[in-house]
């Protein structure tokens, strides 16, 4: 059985036996879906999106572009059970960094009105988007919010919040998981139980900036950072890719 990224809980609990495949989740382990990513233990391995260690990079890439931030906005997705061990990991991390953290919730569409109201009242100097499929679905109204209250986005979801205006966009390359993925039902189909196969976690990660929006708002970007960027967004549909990529 494959499991999309926030079904894997519904699928443990549909079977204990069948093996399962996530194609990606956030901390598998804190979720209970694994005993740990090198012995799974159960019927259940696959790939992780390692989201947690991508945002700590995501908020050093906000330093080095926005310096003078110092309130961001979390977003979350409160019924989604692996976006609570990401806040805690980010407040343990920004503790000494000069820089604070308030939350606002979106699971639907119908919770936006409030989010927003409550993020003009935080006045943040950023928003992040936490990694959940829900809110991706909801990238271009989040974004578009947002920058009508003149807050830069910053997601790990692929290119989606890129597309849609987000600042910068940081996370695992999906092509290479999903050929993880791949690699792990063979396997599987071969007869390797799942308790058995690591859970595989990315080694290419992609950053995108959108410099359309970095001009809207006003922001500098250092050419050092646009080189380190796999793709640039530059104006509205047309994406750019750099041949001048650093490690980040």
């Amino acid at each position: 059985m494959l499991s999309f990224n926030g079904f894997p809980l519904w699928a443990q609990n549909l079977t204990k036996t069948v093996p399962i495949i996530m194609t990606g989740m956030n901390d598998p382990v804190a979720a209970g879906l694994v005993v740990s990513l090198a012995r799974p233990g159960g019927n259940i391995t696959g790939v992780s999106t390692m989201a947690e260690d991508v945002l700590l990079k995501l908020i050093e890439i906000m330093r080095e572009a926005l310096p003078g931030v110092r309130k961001l906005t979390i977003m979350t997705n409160p019924t989604n059970p692996s976006n609570a061990p990401m806040v805690d990991t980010l407040k343990r991390y920004v503790a000494d960094k000069e820089l604070t953290i308030a939350m606002v919730g979106v699971s639907s569409p119908a919770d936006l009105d409030a989010a927003f109201v409550a993020m003009s009242q935080q006045r943040p100097g950023a928003l992040f988007v936490l990694t959940d499929n829900s809110l991706q679905a909801l990238a271009e109204p989040i974004v578009t919010r947002a920058l009508a209250q003149r807050v830069p986005t910053f997601a790990n979801l692929g290119d989606t919040f890129a597309r849609a205006g987000a600042l910068f966009d940081y996370s695992r390359d999906p092509p290479e998981a999903f050929r993880s993925v791949a690699r792990l039902l063979k396997k599987v189909l071969a007869g390797a139980p799942a308790a058995d196969l690591p859970v595989e976690q990315p080694t290419k990660f992609n950053l995108f900036i959108n410099l359309k929006t970095a001009k809207a708002l006003g922001i500098n970007i250092l050419p050092t950072l646009v080189a380190r960027a796999d793709e640039v967004f530059e104006q509205a549909g047309l994406m750019i890719a750099c041949g001048a990529k650093q490690a980040l």
